[in-house]
């Protein structure tokens, strides 16, 4: 970090606002991508659920269909 001198306490005040602004900057860059991953994630699991809920495999479908064929 670069400490530049810009006079008495006035300066120490803008320079721990700067301090201050860029750290929250910082977290709310690393809230905002964590966020989006978790959203992703949720929207990918949610997906893939409704694939396996509404898309038979072709395991599934041959074994519905023996099951059905063994019936009398």
């Amino acid at each position: 970090m670069i400490l530049v001198f810009v006079g008495g306490v006035y300066g120490g005040v803008v320079l721990s606002a700067l301090v201050v602004g860029v750290y929250a900057g910082v977290v709310l860059s690393v809230s905002v991508v964590c966020e989006s991953r978790i959203f992703s994630l949720s929207l990918l699991a949610t997906v893939r659920a409704a694939r396996h809920f509404f898309v038979q495999s072709d395991k599934e479908t041959k074994q519905r269909k023996r099951f059905q064929t063994t019936l009398p």
